[in-house]
């Protein structure tokens, strides 16, 4: 019978740092990685074939041909560390770190842990414990929690009002604000491509099938789908074009598209190229984040372009 030999000291402080490197999730943040590449990649084809089909298209509130998916990579990053195994580490690091002075177990830890990128993504998964935190940390997050609960006690109205819902004054004031500033106004521009689509009309079918197995005849329905015209031309998702279109285009968003979602040509229904879904809710989610100084909303996910 073979025996695994014991390992103590740097060893096992080395041995326990790697341990953390192979992340189960190693496979999947690839896929993920390449997934927000590749979107960003179609984004700017996209635009790309609009200009070439439209040079009047080209506007620097519209086009963004920069795309920056540092923020998608970051969640790749945090979802990929979700992955690794830091059971055994944690325990043995809170093991070893139980006599020691609060204020130095981290210190301890990084101490006996391997120079470099392994003993810092050790560290990482660690500093964040209580156990590992110095008294002044932890001093001054239990005074933020009582800040905070006395807070939610104190401005609850006002909070309530924050959140309110905006009238229309207020959320053309809003676009105005946006329009001012150019970035917001590019990044509405791509909120709402992203998040307002094409309208797809189906009808439902009545069929009689016969089954094999029951020897019978049988009634499914199914969906299907109107083509489009032949040669037809997709326009792109209203945009705010400028100050001078603040009214006008907040009145089109807020009533919907009014185009029919069939057009007959010569006798035969298509579905109209034009026909676009009701984008009113995604334009107030991105308003109240504004108005309200919030995170701005994602415009495009990870699996948008799968």
């Amino acid at each position: 019978m073979y025996i695994v030999p014991m390992v103590y000291g740097k060893n096992k402080a080395r041995n326990m740092g790697r341990s953390l490197l192979p992340s189960t999730r190693s496979k999947g943040a690839r896929d993920d990685k390449a997934a927000v590449k590749r979107t960003a990649r179609h984004n700017i084809r996209e635009e790309l074939d609009k200009v070439a089909l439209d040079p009047d298209y080209y506007d620097d509130a519209n086009t963004d041909f920069e795309a920056d998916t540092n923020h998608e990579i970051r969640e790749v990053v945090h979802d990929r560390r979700n992955g690794d195994k830091t059971g055994p580490f944690e325990r043995w690091s809170v093991a070893i770190t139980k006599k020691v002075d609060q204020d130095s177990r981290l210190t301890y830890v990084k101490s006996i842990l391997p120079k470099g990128v392994i003993g810092d993504h050790a560290l990482t998964h660690i500093e964040w414990k209580d156990h590992f935190s110095t008294r002044a940390e932890l001093e001054l997050e239990k005074n933020i929690k009582l800040n905070r609960e006395e807070g939610r006690t104190r401005n609850r109205y006002a909070k309530k009002k924050a959140n309110r819902r905006l009238t229309r004054d207020e959320e053309v004031d809003t676009l105005r604000k946006i329009v001012e500033d150019g970035r917001l106004h590019r990044e509405l521009n791509k909120f709402m491509s992203a998040n307002v689509g094409r309208r797809f009309p189906a009808e439902t079918v009545r069929e009689r099938v016969f089954n094999e197995i029951t020897q019978q005849w049988e009634i499914k329905y199914r969906s299907v789908y109107f083509d489009f015209p032949p040669g037809a031309k997709f326009g792109g998702i209203r945009k705010l074009l400028g100050m001078h279109d603040i009214e006008t285009y907040y009145d089109d968003i807020r009533n919907g598209w009014k185009e029919p979602d069939l057009l007959v040509i010569d006798g035969i229904r298509y579905a109209n190229p034009k026909a676009h879904k009701n984008g009113y809710s995604a334009l107030v989610e991105f308003l109240e984040a504004v108005y309200h100084k919030k995170k701005l909303p994602h415009s495009v996910s990870l699996n948008h372009y799968y």
